[in-house]
This record gives C-alpha cells, structure tokens and sequence, in this order.
C-alpha cells in the first residue's frame, strides 16, 4: 500500500484533523483530489485499446472506421485491432497475429501454393470445441489477403471429435440443433 491510497486520517497529523475547520477542508479535498485521481487514470486508459471506453472514437477516427450504431465496445476494439494489425505487407505470420488477437486462441497458418490458398487452423494445450467469430475473422482477413489467394478456416473434422471422445449421443446432448454447433471451431493440439 502505498502513501497515497491510506485514508486521509492516516496522511494527516493529529492536530489538523482534531480542528473542525482543517477537517472540513480536508474532507473537501480528499473528493476533489480522488475524482482527479480517477479522472487522470480513466484519461491513460485511453491510450490502450484494450482499456479504452469515450476514446475508441478518437481510435476510429484515426484510423477512418465507421461503427455500426449500437455495436458493442468489444466488438469495436477487435475492428481497430483488426485494422491495426492489418497494415503492412500480408503474409502468414501478420494473418496468424491477426487471428491471435480476434479470438484470444493460438493460431497456425498453413500454405498451400499449389492451390493457391492458406488455411488457418486454431492450436492449443488444451484441445477441445470453442466457439469463434468466423465471419469477422474472414472479413478482417479477405481485406488484407492478395486476391489471387483463397483463405479457409479449417473446420472441425469427425476425428477431432473423436480424439475429444465425443460419440453421437453426446453430440446429440452438447449441441442440441445444428445452430449450436455451426460457427463452433476445434482447438488442435498443439504439436
């Protein structure tokens, strides 16, 4: 703890705060200089996207986007991640940075020249079903990627199911209806 977060009766000493006068003005201060206090930490906040709340409009219009009414402050910060990530020359490595930071997983890129594509397929210590924002991910990337190249997402295969032990019975009990399972994405294990 340090100096500055004790409460003011122990910054203080004893002969101030006994008076009813000095106690009154120390008590106005304490609020005015703690709602600064809070005010100067909410103003470096902005600084980091991460953190950032009213200065995700300076964000945007640095980087000329135009959220859509009502969207969330999430999902505002992945656009400017996105499109801070996104400069530069598109390779491999900037794709799998920016499929990282959209979806927190670890990710791998895999080239495939002679069909003039590259999958990006999710890896883990732990394998296992997650559900990932697969449309974002592939606008984000369709903006950057060189236009003679095709990008897929690897999609969950029956034998990673089965790796996880799943049977049909429990397919049947986890994802209830197709759209409980569509969109889900396999964390592979990482080799």
């Amino acid at each position: 703890m340090t100096r500055i977060d004790l409460p003011v009766r122990e910054r203080v000493p004893d002969y101030h705060y006994d008076s009813p006068q000095s106690r009154a003005i120390l008590d106005s201060l304490t609020g005015a200089s703690l709602a600064a206090r809070a005010a100067v930490y909410d103003f470096v906040a902005q600084f980091w996207v991460a953190s950032a709340t009213w200065g995700l409009e300076l964000w945007e219009e640095l980087l000329d986007i135009a959220p859509p009414p009502g969207q969330s402050l999430e999902a505002r910060r992945r656009a400017i991640i996105s499109k801070m990530c996104g400069a530069g020359t598109c390779n491999s490595e900037m794709v799998r940075h920016l499929a990282q930071a959209l979806t927190g997983y670890e990710a791998e890129v895999v080239e495939h020249p002679e069909d003039y594509t590259f999958s990006l397929r999710f890896v883990g210590d732990t394998p296992g079903v997650v559900p990932i924002d697969r449309q974002e991910i592939i606008d984000t990337v369709e903006a950057i990627k060189p236009a003679h190249l095709q990008f897929i997402i690897e999609a969950i295969k029956w034998s990673n199911l089965e790796e996880q032990g799943f049977t049909w019975a429990d397919m049947e009990r986890t994802f209830p209806v197709w759209s409980a399972f569509d969109g889900k994405f396999f964390i592979n294990r990482r080799e």
